[in-house]
C-alpha cells in the first residue's frame, strides 16, 4: 500500500492504516512518536501541529521501510540499533536483550540503598548491553564497576555503550555457571536468564523472535540454575555485609528468597515492580 499523499497527516494514517491490525493504539501511539522523532526530528506536539508538513520521496521511503520491519514484528529498538535506559542512550543489537523498565527499577533500588558519594566496587551478572553497569556508573561516580557475561558480542557492545556514555568499566568474559573472579565486591547485582520454556506460549512474539535466548531462558528442570550459582559466586567474591540485588521471574522469587536464607544472607527483602508484581529482591551478606 502507497501512502497517499506527502503530507504528514497521510504518513501518521498509513502508520495506522499498517500497524493497527498488529499492534495495540497504545502500542502503535508510541511507535509513530519513536519513528518520526528519530527519521525527522518531529515531537509529539509538532505530530498534532504541523499535520501539513511535506516530505521527500526519500523520507517517504524510509518510513515506509521501517514499517515495513515493524510487521515483521521487529522491535523498533532494533531497527534503529538503540533505546533509552535510565536516561541514557545505548545501542543494541539482537546479541543482546532490550533493557525494560522494569530493570530501571532494581537500578533505582540499588541506587537508593547506596551513599552516592561512598566508593563501592560493584559486579554486574550478565551485564548483556551494559545497561545495569552504566547507569550504576553514572548515578555512583565514585565507584568500581565491573560487568561480565558469557557472550563476546555482547561484551562488545557493552563496551561501546561504555564509551558513548563516559564510563569507565571493566568488563570480562566470564561463565557463571563454571568461572569465579579473584576480586571482591560490595555489591553484586543480575539479572540473569530466568523464563522457563514452558512460558514462551505466554510471551510476546517479538521477544520470541527477535531477542537472544541465551539471556531469556532457563531449563525448566532447574529454573533457578543462575540463582544457585550466582549466590555460590557471591558466597567467595561477596564482601561480609555487602548486598546482593537480583530480578527474578514472579513465580520463582519465594524460592530465590529460600535459597538466599539458606544460604545464610540476611535482611532480606522483596519489591514490586510498577506493575505490582514481585520482580526485586535484594539481601546481605553476612
Amino acid at each position: 500500500m502507497k501512502i497517499s499523499s506527502n503530507r504528514l497527516v497521510s504518513m501518521l494514517s498509513y502508520c495506522n492504516e499498517q500497524l493497527l491490525p498488529l499492534y495495540s493504539r497504545q502500542e502503535v501511539e508510541a511507535m509513530k512518536r519513536w519513528i518520526f522523532m528519530e527519521l525527522y526530528q518531529l515531537n509529539s506536539a509538532q505530530l498534532i501541529t504541523e499535520y501539513d508538513k511535506r516530505f521527500s520521496e526519500s523520507e517517504i521511503l524510509r518510513l515506509i521501510e521501517v514499517v515495513k520491519h515493524l510487521k515483521r514484528k521487529t522491535p523498533l529498538a532494533y531497527i534503529f540499533g538503540k533505546t533509552e535506559f535510565y536516561g541514557l542512550s545505548f545501542l543494541v543489537n539482537k546479541s543482546v536483550l532490550i533493557p525494560r523498565p522494569e530493570t530501571e527499577e532494581l537500578c533505582e533500588w540499588l541506587i537508593h540503598s547506596c551513599n552516592k558519594n561512598k566508593p563501592y566496587s560493584i559486579l554486574d551478572i550478565g551485564t548483556g548491553s551494559g545497561c545495569i553497569a552504566i547507569a550504576l556508573k553514572k548515578a555512583l561516580p565514585n565507584s568500581w564497576v565491573t560487568g561480565i557475561d558469557i557472550s563476546e558480542e555482547a561484551l562488545s557492545l557493552a563496551k561501546q555503550n561504555a564509551q558513548l556514555n563516559l564510563c569507565d568499566i571493566s568488563f570480562f568474559k566470564k561463565d557463571v555457571l563454571s568461572e569465579t573472579l579473584k576480586e571482591t565486591f560490595d555489591i553484586i547485582v543480575s539479572n540473569p536468564p530466568y523464563i522457563t520454556h514452558e512460558e514462551e506460549n505466554l510471551m510476546d512474539e517479538q521477544v520470541l523472535l527477535y531477542e537472544p535466548h541465551l539471556a531469556l531462558f532457563v531449563n525448566n528442570n532447574d529454573p533457578l540454575q543462575f540463582y544457585k550459582a550466582i549466590i555460590r559466586f557471591a558466597l567467595k567474591c561477596l564482601h561480609s555485609n555487602g548486598f546482593i540485588f537480583f530480578e527474578c521471574n514472579t513465580i520463582f522469587i519465594k524460592k530465590v528468597e529460600d535459597l538466599l536464607s539458606k544460604n545464610n544472607f540476611k535482611e532480606i527483602e522483596i519489591k514490586k515492580d510498577m506493575s505490582g508484581k514481585s520482580r526485586m529482591i535484594k539481601a546481605t551478606k553476612f
